[in-house]
């Protein structure tokens, strides 16, 4: 059975304004909808293979081991 993957959400959310200002300039920098971001950070069968999981990683600059609650 797969272990559930949750995002640490408060870092991730942290970590958007920090280098963006706003959650939603970051959205509006990467075409990320609210939706599409909301969906990222509370799907529990996130995995890390899941690559808009990478990709956030990626916008963000950390890896997805950082962004991911044990």
């Amino acid at each position: 059975m797969a272990r559930e993957i949750r995002v640490n959400k408060d870092f991730v959310n942290r970590l958007v304004k920090y280098r963006h200002g706003t959650i939603e300039s970051f959205l509006a920098c990467y075409g990320i909808s609210r939706m599409r971001y909301w969906q990222i950070l509370n799907q529990p069968h996130l995995s890390k293979e899941v690559p808009c999981l990478t990709k956030l990683a990626e916008f963000l600059h950390v890896t997805v081991d950082e962004i991911v609650k044990e």
